[in-house]
């Protein structure tokens, strides 16, 4: 096998060994989701999953994250109005 077969080979088998790392990663979040629902049945995983993504944005911009909250709000009052 010639040094560059070799070289992407052990890419790929790289690239395969992080994608299982993150499956890995990923159910472990969802386990972790799921177990905060099952303590405070309150919450739902979707809603869990929708406040860390509005975290997220919120760590990353806080101003534009209010605006854009304020903006999403103003709409659903508007639409709230039609029924």
């Amino acid at each position: 096998m010639s040094e560059a077969a070799k070289k992407i080979v052990a890419l790929f088998e790289s690239m395969i060994s992080a994608e299982d790392e993150v499956k890995e990663i990923k159910s472990d979040i969802k386990d972790a989701i799921e177990m905060y629902c099952l303590e405070n049945d309150h919450f739902t995983p979707k809603a869990i999953k929708s406040g860390f993504v509005y975290f997220k944005k919120l760590i990353k911009d806080r101003g534009a994250t209010q605006d854009d909250e304020s903006q999403r709000e103003k709409i659903i009052e508007i639409i709230s109005e039609l029924n």
